[in-house]
């Protein structure tokens, strides 16, 4: 399955010094999220970045399993921060990261 690689140059505050259990922390609630929106994300191998797309109408979110759990946040985070989250409860440490990653994206 052919995947879109998301633009480059946004980045989201991950520090390498967070436990990793705070990271997947993270990942899931961002996954969860997306579940919440209707989105699927679909994990698998193969020489791609990953990133959103759309494949027969539906909008997936396709992650490389065979990346580093941050890069695969980041992209959940790219992904989601396209969306409108603005009725949706989120935890502050998540709406955080979704939106330093929108405000870092945006032109200008």
């Amino acid at each position: 399955m052919a995947a879109v690689t998301p633009a480059r140059g946004a980045a989201l505050a991950l520090s390498p010094r967070k436990p990793n259990g705070r990271l997947e922390g993270l990942y899931n609630e961002l996954e969860e999220l997306a579940a919440r929106l209707g989105l699927q994300v679909v994990l698998d191998r193969g020489p791609f970045t990953g990133g959103a797309c759309l494949l027969e109408g539906e909008e997936l979110i396709v992650l490389n399993k065979s990346k580093p759990l941050e890069q695969r946040t980041r992209l959940l985070a790219e992904a989601l921060s396209r969306k409108d989250l603005s009725g949706i409860y989120l935890k502050p440490a998540v709406r955080e990261v979704i939106e330093d990653y929108l405000d870092s994206s945006l032109p200008g």
